[in-house]
């Protein structure tokens, strides 16, 4: 009946300005103006911190100033100065510092709030909004401009870290707050003049603001696509081949920019689908084993002084492996968000332009979206399922194998490598990179499995192989200390489960009663509602499937039954999951012929109570509903009829 969408991943996991640590990783920080102002874990923070870095902020001496935003920008990863930076004078008085006719200052600025705007979140992008920042950095956006005729270059390392810090704060304002997008929208091309930098950190720094900021936003893909030349350049990213991460970062995002602006079409996915395959073909598993070697040979904790300068090299070494490798996974974590949103608007029924259509696209789209050997048609059937991939697009997924390798990431690395990643400070990133890219993959999973026919995307033997798959990972002890790990896999298992239901033959061989034991043990015991609302969902496309596979009653319905009927009846449990738990039996057990286990368990009796905490539950909750109240308001319609029906039948 009713069902809601999963979320979106988000576009990147945000990182602090290079060469800048963070207040985990700092002993103590020292006031360089007069060494009397120290901050130490043990201590805390003096009361006059905050008053003695505003007097510096208004120091005429640009090494005050500079020192300021330095401490700030370490400052600000103790959540405990959020809320005195936001409703304090600190942002006012540094607004201006973006600006600054020194250097120095203008970079810890920009740092500052960069760090701001990525550990203090909406909250204090909006605070910076207020402060009339934002003029003032497109300022200076502008100021790096290329004039006419000339390169881009900043041969400057304070210049091209003024740039990255810039465009990073940008990125980050607009992902936050809408004013900024509305703002930054007639103005950006002040940015994309350095797509095709040679400093990596800038080229990327613009691929990533752009790419989000592109994402559901007209008038920007119009400002777009309005230049001639935007079209010369993302193509010219696409078309370099230089065999390095970065540049298949680089290229990865061009891919997702081309796909927020340009009409979407079967051709056009065809012409990234290549890309998509060859970056998800990477392998990551044994480039981690060389980290993890290279990491233990380097101290996670300070060094002593005459040991120092060894420690540098090696940590030297392992900055390069980890830079190389980060872009890496990146560039697997977007592709998978481009191929989820890819799902995602299918199952919007948005529409497809077929690529024979006059108007399709224009005569500068037609270079880019030019497939190397791949010709395909949007022509469907007039029968076919508006919400359905369509099957141009699966075809070409199968062509580069992109649904295997995509699979291939939604498994982790040993639980042991994955520990000492995590374990040591400057792996620690990465492991927060590999942890979201198997959330990506099964989300990536969810959709494409909703969304994709069962025979294109590899038949019984790709559902089976791939149960089996997502079911040993949901019993992974990896995954299920981490809550949103365990929502991914079974939303996941929750899609595999209903498109299962157009295969009863094959699913009935295919589930066992350890399988219904397991995952009934994890709807019990399981803390989280999200997942237990999946749970409930996998095992009523279960019983749903074995009710319709003739006149007898399957042996596991019973058990899937009493599972329902178990979690309806919780009096604590949250509303959505006991609407879940009620949509499921009323679909489980609208087939007449299991009346006899219905009366058996006392169904209808159950319910009957039920229903009348149901409503009240419904009544005192109904504000807090959100995406559920689709389902919710059905069971409540629904519920009565179906209790009448089976009465009268069961007389």
């Amino acid at each position: 009946m009713g069902k809601s969408k999963p979320r979106k991943a988000r576009a990147a996991v945000k990182t602090r300005p290079a060469g800048q640590i963070s207040a985990s990783e700092a002993e103590h920080i020292v006031d360089n103006a007069d060494g009397q102002l120290e901050m130490t874990a043990q201590n805390g923070r003096p009361a006059n911190m905050m008053s003695n870095l505003l007097a510096q902020l208004h120091s005429s001496g640009p090494e005050d100033r500079e020192c300021a935003c330095a401490t700030l920008s370490v400052l600000i990863s103790d959540p405990s100065a959020v809320p005195q930076i936001v409703h304090g004078n600190i942002l006012q008085a540094m607004a201006p510092l973006v600006a600054d006719e020194n250097q120095g200052v203008r970079r810890a600025a920009l740092g500052a709030l960069r760090n701001m705007t990525v550990d203090g979140g909406p909250i204090m992008c909006d605070a910076i909004m207020q402060q009339n920042c934002f003029p003032l950095l497109i300022r200076v956006l502008q100021q790096y401009e290329p004039k006419e005729n000339s390169a881009s270059a900043l041969d400057d390392p304070i210049d091209r870290d003024i740039l990255v810090h810039a465009i990073h704060l940008l990125w980050n304002l607009c992902e936050n707050n809408a004013s900024a997008v509305e703002s930054f929208n007639p103005a950006a091309l002040s940015i994309f003049h350095h797509y095709n930098s040679d400093y990596a950190p800038l080229a990327l720094a613009v691929a990533w603001c752009l790419y989000t900021v592109t994402e559901n936003n007209p008038e920007l893909v119009h400002v777009l696509r309005e230049n001639p030349g935007v079209s010369t350049q993302l193509m010219a990213v696409m078309q370099s081949d230089v065999p390095s991460s970065t540049c298949l970062l680089l290229k990865t995002l061009t891919a997702g920019i081309l796909q927020n602006t340009l009409p979407q079409s079967a051709q056009m996915f065809a012409s990234l689908a290549e890309l998509f395959g060859k970056v998800l073909g990477e392998e990551i598993e044994p480039r981690l084993e060389e980290i993890v070697k290279t990491a233990s040979i380097v101290p996670s904790e300070i060094v002593a002084p005459d040991a120092a300068n060894e420690v540098e090299i090696k940590c030297d070494v392992l900055d390069t492996m980890l830079g190389d490798m980060e872009h890496l996974v990146s560039a697997q974590q977007v592709t998978l968000e481009l191929l989820t949103n890819l799902a995602s608007s299918i199952d919007e029924n948005d529409e497809w332009e077929d690529i024979h259509s006059d108007n399709s696209s224009d005569e500068t789209d037609a270079r880019v979206v030019q497939p190397a050997d791949v010709e395909v048609s949007m022509e469907t059937d007039g029968d076919e399922d508006s919400g359905k991939m369509p099957m141009a697009v699966q075809e070409v997924l199968m062509k580069y194998d992109v649904l295997p390798k995509a699979i291939s990431k939604s498994k982790l690395p040993s639980n042991e490598m994955m520990q000492s990643l995590k374990k040591h400070r400057k792996t620690y990133k990465l492991w927060r990179g590999m942890v979201e890219l198997q959330s990506r993959a099964l989300l990536c999973l969810s959709n494409v499995i909703n969304t994709g026919d069962v025979s294109t995307l590899g038949g019984p033997q790709f559902i089976n192989e791939l149960w089996s798959h997502l079911t040993s990972l949901t019993a992974d002890s990896q995954i299920q200390e981490n809550s949103d790990q365990l929502e991914c896999v079974t939303c996941a298992l929750r899609a595999l489960a209903q498109k299962m239901t157009a295969l009863q033959p094959q699913m009935i061989q295919q589930i066992t009663e350890e399988d219904v034991n397991f995952l009934s043990s994890l709807a019990l015991r399981c803390p989280h509602p999200s997942v237990r609302a999946n749970i409930v969902r996998i095992l009523a496309s279960m019983g749903v499937g074995m009710a319709s596979t003739g006149e007898d009653v399957h042996p596991l319905l019973k058990p899937i039954a009493v599972l329902l009927c178990c979690i309806v009846g919780r009096e604590d449990e949250d509303l959505h999951v006991v609407a879940e738990g009620v949509d499921a039996l009323m679909d489980v057990f609208s087939e007449d012929h299991t009346d006899p286990l219905l009366n058996q368990l006392q169904v209808i009796g159950k319910l009957n109570s039920l229903l009348p905490q149901l409503k009240a539950k419904m009544k005192r909750h109904r504000k807090e509903l959100g995406q559920h109240a689709v389902l919710v308001n059905t069971v409540r319609a629904n519920l009565p009829r179906f209790i009448q029906y089976k009465t009268n039948r069961l007389k």
